[in-house]
């Protein structure tokens, strides 16, 4: 089967984008040149790779897929610029997004389109599984969803508990989709989060493939997988989440999703030393946090640390003219002192462990208040 014939309007466009893949490049382009069944345009974006990357793939293209659209940012513009770019070249009635380290399967692209075709008018896009590879190519995670999954009904409070509830590089999208959320937007530095939140919020659905169709490359030492690279998302995520005012269930996800951020972004700035931005996460962690939750916590620190009299001054062992500011000025104060002992215990239990408290219990005197 063939979805239009040669030399006809494309049925989908693929954008392949590119930045810093010289060793991936031509592997990832190699997997698009081969769809099949279907037909489709490339459009090859780069945004101002500071390797080889667009000299690689232009020289390849030239040979291989002379036919490509090529966009070759003079300066960086971020991701979300760039993919704004490709949306208003694109003619195809869908529209597929592989990043150049990642490669897809040729031979699936025919029946994810043939499936949102044969779904009701709502569902806008067609994911499936994928595996992950490394830096070689060589599996080290097949098929990484089970053959049982599925997608859950509210895509909208799925993705605000789980940011990865489907693999975006599998992702067949309706174009006309994107048309009608306005692009991407650019002041954030990533495509996912905020967008897909956005076209799931009312009215969308999406179907799930249950095939491999896609490879995602894991890359070692990759500013993606670095910590600066995650508490930024983290505090994007955030500004996404506080977006929406929802009730109910989607209501309670969303603010446990911002007490989750909140705390990994204090877990970050702690670890790096940047206490100021400490201390704000910590308010902010907070103020996310339910009676209920508090409570328990509470318990815990009962339980654990003398019946809970261990004095806050003598446990912040690195921080007490910091734990002392912050009391003599009730910035974090709920009239519990022990809620005012989550800061630390979140400090030295959760990021220093059970190995912090034992090196320096002989070290405190209880203190009975």
């Amino acid at each position: 089967m063939c979805l239009k014939p040669p030399g006809t309007s494309p049925v989908i466009s693929i954008v392949a984008i590119c930045y810093n893949h010289e060793r991936f490049v031509i592997e990832s382009l190699s997997s698009i040149h081969q769809i099949k069944g279907v037909s489709f345009e490339l459009i090859f974006c780069d945004d101002c790779s500071t390797d080889q990357s667009a000299h690689i793939a232009t020289h390849w293209l030239d040979k291989h897929h002379s036919t490509a659209i090529r966009v070759v940012n003079k300066k960086n513009i971020g991701l979300c610029a760039t993919l704004n770019k490709a949306l208003s070249m694109a003619k195809g009635t869908y529209i597929k997004f592989v990043a150049c380290d990642d490669t897809i399967s040729p031979d699936k692209i025919v029946q994810q389109i043939e499936k949102l075709e044969s779904s009701d008018s709502d569902v806008v896009m067609c994911c499936g599984n994928f595996d992950q590879i490394n830096e070689d190519g060589e599996i080290i995670r097949k098929s990484v969803y089970p053959d049982s999954y599925q997608l859950p009904d509210d895509l909208f409070l799925a993705i605000i508990q789980k940011p990865m509830i489907f693999s975006v590089q599998t992702a067949v999208w309706q174009k006309s989709i994107f048309e009608e959320i306005g692009g991407f937007d650019e002041s954030y530095s990533a495509e996912g989060f905020q967008t897909w939140l956005k076209i799931f919020f009312e009215k969308y659905r999406a179907v799930y493939l249950s095939k491999v169709v896609a490879q995602y490359r894991i890359v070692q030492n990759s500013f993606s997988h670095s910590g600066d690279w995650d508490s930024k998302f983290a505090e994007q995520r955030i500004r996404t989440l506080k977006l929406y005012d929802c009730k109910g269930e989607r209501g309670e996800a969303i603010r446990k999703r911002q007490q989750k951020e909140y705390h990994d972004l204090l877990v970050h700035a702690y670890r790096s030393k940047q206490t100021p931005s400490a201390r704000t996460f910590f308010r902010q962690f907070l103020d996310q946090t339910s009676e209920v939750e508090r409570i328990q916590i509470e318990n815990q620190v009962l339980s654990k640390y003398w019946g809970g009299r261990l004095a806050l001054w003598q446990i912040a062992k690195n921080d007490v003219s910091y734990v002392r500011e912050l009391i003599q000025n009730k910035e974090i104060s709920t009239g519990n002192t022990l809620i005012d002992f989550l800061y630390i215990w979140h400090l030295h239990y959760l990021i220093g462990g059970v190995a912090w408290l034992r090196n320096n219990l002989s070290k405190l005197r209880p203190s009975i208040g």
